[in-house]
């Protein structure tokens, strides 16, 4: 991609706005092999079309490049979040397959957000209590672990 991405003439790029922010984007319907028939859109932030960009593939052919960055826009954070999640809290391992796994899973999602707001407010509030310590991921993993 990276060395057709040149070979495209800066006429062919169209500005798309989405949530305020408008992005250049270059689109086309291309048959893939191993993929079929997909929409392909590159999009870029600058109209310069300098930096970094984006190539986005789907198989809705009938979206616009709008439709196209808006649905990317709105799972980027899922995406960053899982993988934060099977980075920090070993969640590769983590399958809900066994009880060990459940409770596991039972004691990350009801122990992590107390822990996390007990921390917020004993620091937002200066109180003169015994603080945990402050709730990480690797902490949250190494307990998940034993």
């Amino acid at each position: 991609m990276q060395d057709l991405i040149p070979l495209i003439p800066a006429t062919a790029y169209r500005p798309v706005t989405v949530d305020g922010q408008t992005y250049w984007t270059f689109s086309r319907t291309l048959r893939i092999p191993g993929l079929g028939k997909v929409r392909l859109v590159i999009s870029f932030q600058k109209a310069d079309l300098t930096g970094t960009y984006v190539v986005l593939v789907t198989n809705r052919l009938d979206w616009s490049a709008q439709r196209i960055i808006a649905a990317y826009l709105g799972r980027w954070p899922i995406e960053t979040f899982y993988q934060d999640g099977k980075g920090l809290l070993g969640l590769v391992e983590y399958r809900m397959r066994n009880a060990e796994a459940i409770r596991k899973h039972g004691c990350l999602v009801f122990s992590w957000p107390i822990r996390s707001c007990t921390w917020i407010a004993c620091h937002r509030y200066r109180r003169k209590v015994t603080c945990p310590a402050k709730p990480s991921g690797r902490r949250v993993a190494n307990k998940l672990r034993r």
